[in-house]
């Protein structure tokens, strides 16, 4: 990845209509991580609504454009940022918590010895889950967690 750092009252693109990712900068901070297939037109409309002094970008395939944003957007932390796009590089944390805990229900299911009767009938029971289940999934967790580390 070849990207240049310019300042902004060098906006002098000749080859414009090219796919790119761009970095807005504000006193050396990355404030905005953005995509265009026209770098030219949407830095001087970002003129008009964000303050930054320098710009950088990179060309990038048209179908890797959504990844590759949301990559620098976790990699550049930038202030202006709120979400990222559409991508299969990242989840977020409140989606995957929805996805675990739906997997984890079903699993539980699968897994679980009901005594009393059931919720239709309108008496609460317990679930037990094998022990096993339970400590493997926790191991599986941990191992997985602990690789960031």
């Amino acid at each position: 990845m070849n990207e240049l750092m310019v300042p902004v009252k060098k906006i002098n693109i000749t080859e414009d209509n090219v796919p790119c990712i761009y970095t807005l900068y504000s006193e050396g901070k990355a404030i905005y991580v953005g995509q265009t297939i026209s770098l030219k037109s949407r830095l001087l409309t970002h003129r008009g609504s964000k303050n930054f002094d320098h710009f950088s970008f990179f060309n990038c395939q048209i179908d890797d454009l959504d990844n590759e944003e949301a990559i620098q957007i976790v990699k550049r932390k930038p202030t202006d940022n709120i979400r990222l796009p559409k991508n299969n590089q990242f989840v977020s944390g409140k989606k995957f918590i929805r996805e675990l805990s739906e997997i984890i229900t079903l699993k539980i299911e699968e897994e679980s010895s009901f005594i009393g009767k059931s919720k239709k009938e309108g008496v609460k029971g317990i679930a037990y889950i094998n022990r096993e289940f339970t400590e493997g999934l926790k191991e599986l967790i941990e191992n997985y967690t602990s690789k960031g580390e």
